[in-house]
């Protein structure tokens, strides 16, 4: 892991009230991935509470990557996802030098659309029986979030 990657943990984990933080670097033979998993402050060693993952991140003439999250749901509501992922937008952005990052959530999912929205995230359009998920295809509502400091792609 990069000295830049580190620095992030320990800014991100040293900033938060309740939460440290854990980079992994995943790389497989289809895709670059990069998660954040969340633990408890008060129980680092104990169970995971949340995970944020930057898959798929596709570099060339795209430079984007796909963002999925979740988090136990005796800790949600608490601004602990916004603040994680504010920082990793921002690492994703910085450090990794993406130009889009790309989150779609379930219609009814009313506190991802509000964290996305609160994340800046623009809803780019609607995807009918777009993910498997509970046992059926359902639809997603698409969106992104731009870098637009980024003038031209870093990595070909």
């Amino acid at each position: 892991m990069s000295e830049s990657h580190w620095n992030f943990i320990k800014n991100l984990s040293q900033n938060s009230s309740k939460y440290q933080f854990h980079l992994f670097n995943h790389i497989q033979v289809w895709y670059l991935s990069l998660e954040l998993v969340i633990f408890s402050k008060n129980n680092p060693s104990g169970s995971v509470v949340g995970q944020c993952n930057f898959t798929g991140i596709m570099r060339g003439p795209f430079q984007a990557c796909y963002l999925g999250y979740n988090f136990d749901y005796r800790a949600v509501g608490h601004g602990y996802m916004f603040e994680a992922l504010t920082g990793a937008i921002a690492y994703v952005f910085n450090e990794l030098k993406l130009h889009r990052i790309m989150a779609n959530y379930i219609p009814t999912n009313v506190r991802s659309a509000k964290l996305l929205r609160r994340l800046d995230f623009l809803t780019d359009g609607y995807s009918r029986d777009y993910l498997f998920i509970a046992g059926r295809w359902q639809d997603h509502v698409l969106t992104s979030l731009t870098n637009y400091e980024m003038k031209t792609p870093s990595q070909f």
